[in-house]
């Protein structure tokens, strides 16, 4: 399996090794829309969907980000979001 991103290979390999490799660091909670942007602005934010009106946000974090965060088993779909995040902040700085 491969993500390509802008025509780049960012990350090939075995799904299932791929997703291993995010295994105890992919994190989630429900949010108020109004504490989205300090979300944004404190955490490595993989992705945001809304689950009945309310943002769910996904984070990256190497260790217990506390406040409310819960761990996830992660999919690839998580997996792909991070990478493509990890571009586009890659291009941004």
């Amino acid at each position: 399996m491969a993500i390509i991103n802008r025509g780049e290979v960012v990350l090939a390999g075995d799904p299932s090794s791929i997703v291993a490799s995010v295994e105890g660091k992919l994190w989630k909670k429900s949010v108020a829309k109004a504490d989205l942007p300090a979300h944004e602005s404190k955490y490595n934010i993989v992705s945001v969907r809304l689950q009945a009106g309310r943002p769910l946000v996904h984070i990256y974090s190497e260790t217990d980000p506390g406040n409310g965060f819960t761990l996830i088993e992660p999919d690839l779909e998580d997996v792909y979001f991070r990478e493509i995040g990890r571009g586009a902040t890659a291009q941004a700085a």
